[in-house]
């Protein structure tokens, strides 16, 4: 039945997949100024580390149901507002909704499927990540294949989709037994002290940022490379396939093997990746480079959530992996609502090259902490709770 999970997740961020293909639109259609249309980008990621932060502690006290069904709730009524939008204000404001009900229905699915111990969870957040991706994916083409009937299709769609079913996965929620303990924010203060979980942070930092910044502005630069809306897709899909088949395989081998040396080549790999693709400005390279950055980002990201989940133990699993989506999320947004302006201003070069060399000081910083040893002992794990 966890694997429902999966499923809800999947049809979850296929509405936040779906922005980034008509993000030319807002321009063309309802009038945005390039700011704008990075605040609709980026404006999800920043709503979705708000809730990370401050309700994540509810999951790792038991409430996973109470949390999923919030973010299942905001997640269909952001994508029907959107679809029903026609300014900015009315964009960003369903976005938001969208990023929040994301972000809590995240926090509940990883602690909902780590359970009662850490034991394989590095396959378990792999293969959630795989489904994260493939909704991201799947929303451009569905965009793609549905707007030309009307601008909101394909949110209605989505909205749809979650609608139907979202309620057997609550039902699996609100039954599952994990592990519980008594947290609040300033429990997140002790994870961060902790010199392994500050090296993963740094790495997402830079994955993050890697994302947040080619969804802002791929659809621009490819458009100005002369592709079609069939074409976008396409090469976004290039990026994304591998993340949708290899994270499972790569948290199955991480989990065996040492996380933090995983992480440490990850994140040094992306470096020249993420250069690359303004370097070499042509929709063949993009195409060859966004595979070589996917294959990368499938063994780092379920790296970084392996290194925090065993420093955290299954008890803070929520805490622990809302660290990573703050880190993540605030990079995003950041990179999502800069985008489009050093695009607008410099190009490819300025927005691929700038971001190179922000991933290399982060790296540096990130193989730093995680070459020091584990803070946490391997200590039992606390009795379970329904």
């Amino acid at each position: 039945m966890h694997r429902l999970v999966y499923l809800s997740n999947f049809f979850l961020t296929t509405g936040a997949g779906v922005i980034f293909v008509i993000l030319a639109d807002l321009k063309e259609d309802f009038g945005l100024a390039d700011a704008e249309i990075g605040a609709v980008a980026g404006v999800g990621f920043l709503a979705a580390l708000l809730a990370s932060v401050l309700l994540s502690p509810i999951a790792d006290r038991g409430r996973v149901f109470e949390v999923a069904t919030a973010g299942v709730v905001l997640g269909i009524a952001g994508n029907v507002l959107f679809g029903l939008a026609d300014s900015f204000t009315v964009f960003a404001l369903s976005r938001a909704c969208i990023g929040v009900g994301l972000g809590l229905y995240l926090a509940a699915a990883r602690k909902a499927i780590i359970g009662t111990n850490t034991d394989g969870s590095g396959q378990k957040l792999g293969i959630l990540l795989s489904t994260n991706v493939a909704g991201f994916l799947v929303g451009p083409l569905l965009g793609w294949l549905l707007a030309d009937f009307r601008f909101g299709m394909p949110f209605f769609a989505v909205a749809a989709l979650v609608t139907i079913t979202a309620p057997p996965t609550l039902w699996w929620m609100r039954n599952v037994e994990v592990a519980t303990q008594v947290v609040n924010l300033k429990d997140m203060g002790a994870l961060l002290a902790r010199p392994r979980i500050r090296g993963a942070l740094l790495a997402q930092l830079f994955l993050y940022g890697n994302i947040g910044m080619f969804d802002s502005v791929a659809d621009l630069y490819l458009t100005d490379l002369g592709a079609d809306e069939r074409t976008v897709a396409l090469l976004i899909w290039a990026f994304g396939i591998p993340l949708i088949v290899l994270p499972g395989i790569a948290g199955g081998v991480i989990d065996r093997n040492r996380p933090p040396i995983v992480l440490i080549i990850g994140v040094f790999c992306a470096v020249p990746a993420m250069a690359s693709f303004g370097i070499f400005q042509s929709l063949l390279a993009f195409g060859i480079a966004a595979v070589i950055e996917g294959t990368i980002e499938s063994f780092a990201f379920p790296a970084a959530q392996v290194v925090v989940v065993r420093e955290s133990g299954a008890a803070e699993a929520a805490i622990g992996q809302s660290l990573l989506d703050v880190a993540g999320n605030l990079a995003a947004a950041t990179a999502a609502f800069a985008g489009p302006i050093l695009y607008g201003s410099g190009g490819p070069l300025a927005v691929y090259g700038g971001i190179a060399v922000v991933g290399f000081v982060l790296s540096v910083g990130a193989a730093t902490q995680l070459r020091q040893g584990p803070t946490r002992a391997p200590a039992s794990e606390p009795a379970p709770v329904a």
